[in-house]
């Protein structure tokens, strides 16, 4: 698992046998579906400032909302505030 970590921030290298897919995805592409990132400000394994300018990354519209008080599974701690941030984005479609 450390290894994962490791590798995923950039201070590892990759299994050699992923490195014709890692080629594939290099340069990464650029999703142009909307995209909504839900942060959990209390978020003590991926800080809140990760998701922060990330816009270049996306064609389709990226939204990005801090959830005050919520760490790293919004989902599980506070699914009515997800459940109405995934609903107020949708219906801005």
């Amino acid at each position: 698992m450390l290894h994962c970590f490791r590798h995923r921030w950039g201070f590892a290298d990759g299994d050699p046998a992923y490195s014709d897919d890692e080629a594939r995805l290099n340069p990464a592409p650029v999703p142009a579906v909307p995209t909504l990132v839900l942060h959990g400000a209390a978020d003590s394994c991926n800080h809140p400032d990760t998701s922060r300018g990330r816009e270049p990354f996306f064609q389709g519209r990226y939204e990005r909302q801090i959830l005050d008080g919520v760490g790293h599974f919004p989902q599980r701690e506070a699914p009515r505030q997800v459940g109405e941030a995934i609903l107020r984005f949708c219906a801005q479609q």
